[in-house]
């Protein structure tokens, strides 16, 4: 039996303490962002994105056009030269298209963040969403496999974070730590021996997560005394 089976499920006990804080955190946060939305749908006026403006989709298609058209040109000049012996210099006609082109992309995106300023329900439901997967899908199922000592589960928890790319980037954007360490720590717990201690030691210097930092020092010291 390796270090990890003999620490025994009484060890946890700090481990869940730093989970249920972690649960009742993301219940707060949740509570705060649903409330805030309600209050966004009653001023809704205040609210109120500008109108998208339309006329950038048809600067670009223009640009876009140019392109298409210059191409079109080049083609023909390799395959055998224009009708009657005309000669188009190309280069002005490309930076143009190239500018109108551009210059239409840059407006759209720097109007695109002016609208999420105005309007901030977007970014508030994300981090709804976030709160609510990194709770359900891992925090809860989590502190279930330390209380029922199943280590199996863990490994699926590991397995997810590195596979999921919706919960790895909710555990990112409510600041719960880096999702492959995450993992890496959960593979190290369950498949721990003594001679894996500087390897477990080194990624706790790295690791930003307070449950899992908790749960691999509780196996560091288990290892000490066993």
């Amino acid at each position: 039996m390796n270090s990890r089976g003999r620490l025994g499920i009484g060890m946890h006990e700090d481990v869940i303490e730093e989970i249920d804080r972690r649960i009742k955190r993301l219940e707060a946060e949740i509570e705060i962002l649903e409330k805030t939305l309600e209050d966004l749908e009653s001023v809704p006026k205040k609210f109120t994105p500008k109108p998208r403006n339309d006329s950038l989709y048809y600067v670009i298609f223009i640009g876009l056009w140019m392109l298409v058209g210059i191409g079109i040109l080049v083609y023909l000049t390799k395959a055998g030269g224009l009708p009657g012996g005309i000669n188009v210099p190309l280069l002005p006609y490309v930076l143009i298209a190239v500018i109108v082109l551009l210059g239409g992309l840059a407006y759209m995106m720097w109007e695109r963040r002016e609208r999420e300023k105005l309007d901030p329900r977007g970014e508030l439901e994300e981090k709804l969403r976030s709160a609510n997967l990194v709770l359900k899908l891992f925090y809860k199922p989590l502190r279930k496999a330390l209380l029922e000592d199943d280590p199996s589960v863990l490994r699926e928890l590991a397995d997810r974070l590195l596979d999921d790319p919706i919960l790895s980037k909710a555990v990112e954007r409510v600041n719960e730590g880096d999702p492959k360490r995450m993992a890496y720590a959960l593979y190290l717990y369950t498949s721990y021996m003594p001679e894996m201690r500087e390897e477990v030691e080194g990624l706790l210097d790295g690791l930003c997560n307070k449950p899992l930092r908790a749960l691999l020092m509780e196996l560091l010291s288990g290892g000490e005394s066993s």
